[in-house]
């Protein structure tokens, strides 16, 4: 039995090779869109919580006309 060394066993194997530089990039694009998710969250949040910290806004009640609601 031959003892391949990991240089040789990737030429012999180009399609695996193919694959697993297909999915690193992949991956690593979904890492960084997961860290841009992250922002746009944190973001989020912030606004929300700005927005929570203001005083209430007040509605205006108008009078019944006296017409009856459907």
């Amino acid at each position: 039995m031959k003892d391949l060394s990991t240089i040789d066993l990737i030429k012999n194997n180009k399609a695996l090779t193919a694959f697993s530089f297909v999915f690193i990039i992949v991956f690593i694009l979904l890492g960084f869109w997961q860290i841009e998710r992250a922002e746009i969250k944190a973001s989020l949040i912030q606004q929300f919580d700005l927005e929570q910290a203001k005083a209430p806004k007040l509605f205006l009640v108008l009078p019944h006309n006296g017409a009856e609601s459907i």
